[in-house]
C-alpha cells in the first residue's frame, strides 16, 4: 500500500465497503446448499428460472452502472452514495447466490438434471463476478501493485481496467444440449404414439428464454470495464461495453 492515496477518498471508501461482499462471494464458492425445496423440477419450473436468470443479470448490470455513475464518476459523492451503491450491488449478487443455491437443493422432479445444469451456469457467473470484484477491490487498495501485476507502467498516468466477462460459458452449452435432447425425445415419443399436437407453450417459452440468455451473453461479452485512471490524484470512471 502506498503512503499517499492515489485515488479520491470516495473510491477508497467504496473499495473498503466492497470487501465484505467479496468475502461473501468467496464463502459461497463450493458451499453446499442448505434446506430442501418442495417444488418438483418441471419444464415450467426451468422456464421460470431461466426468465429469473435474465432478470437477475439485468438488475446486476443496472447496479454496476449505478455504482460507476453515482460513485466513481461523481466527484461530489459522499459516504451515503457509496454505501447505497454497494448495498444495491450486494442485493443483486445475493439474488444470484440464493437462486443458485435453490437450484442445487432441488430433490424431486423429472428434470432434476436441468436444475443441476442451470445451477452450474449460476456458479460460473458468480465465479466471474468474484474474480472481477477481487480485481476491483485490490486495484483500489493498491493501484501501483495492480498496475505491476497487469504489466502496466507504474509511473506517470496509469489506467487500470477491471473487466467483468459474462459471455456464455461451457456450462450454458451443456444446458442447451440437455434441453434440446429432452425436447427431441418428447417429440419422438409423441410421433411414436401417433398423436397430433402443437408445440407446447412451455417448450416454446423455455427455448425462447434460453435464446434470450445466450443473446445477452453474446451482446455483453465484456459487460463492464471499470476504468481507474491514476495520476495527479485523478480518477476517471466509465463503462466500456463490448468493443
Amino acid at each position: 500500500m502506498t503512503s499517499e492515496p492515489l485515488l479520491p477518498p470516495r473510491v477508497v471508501r467504496m473499495g473498503e465497503a466492497l470487501r465484505p461482499l467479496l468475502s461473501k462471494l468467496k464463502e459461497r464458492t463450493g458451499a453446499p446448499a442448505v434446506g430442501e425445496a418442495a417444488e418438483p423440477v418441471t419444464m415450467e419450473f426451468l422456464s421460470h428460472r431461466l426468465g429469473a436468470a435474465n432478470r437477475a443479470l439485468a438488475r446486476l448490470e443496472a447496479a454496476i452502472k449505478a455504482m460507476m455513475t453515482d460513485v466513481i464518476a461523481k466527484e461530489g459523492a459522499d459516504d451515503t452514495d457509496v454505501y447505497r451503491a454497494v448495498a444495491r450491488l450486494e442485493s443483486r449478487i445475493d439474488d444470484l447466490i440464493d437462486d443458485g443455491a435453490d437450484l442445487r437443493c432441488r430433490a424431486e422432479g423429472e428434470f432434476l438434471e436441468g436444475a443441476r445444469l442451470l445451477g452450474n451456469v449460476y456458479d460460473c457467473f458468480l465465479g466471474r463476478i468474484e474474480d472481477w470484484l477481487e480485481d476491483l477491490v485490490e486495484s483500489i487498495a493498491d493501484p501501483l501493485a495492480a498496475a505491476e501485476r497487469k504489466g502496466l507502467p507504474t509511473s506517470g498516468d496509469i489506467k487500470l481496467s477491471c473487466k467483468l466477462n459474462m459471455d456464455a460459458p461451457q456450462q450454458f452449452a451443456e444446458l442447451q444440449d440437455w434441453v434440446d435432447r429432452e425436447l427431441r425425445e418428447r417429440d419422438a415419443g409423441i410421433a411414436l404414439a401417433g398423436t397430433e399436437t402443437t408445440v407446447p407453450p412451455v417448450d416454446r417459452e423455455l427455448t425462447d428464454r434460453l435464446e434470450d440468455l445466450r443473446l445477452r451473453d453474446e451482446a455483453d461479452a465484456v459487460f463492464w470495464s471499470t476504468a481507474l485512471a491514476v495520476g495527479a490524484g485523478v480518477l476517471i470512471g466509465g463503462l466500456l461495453f463490448d468493443d
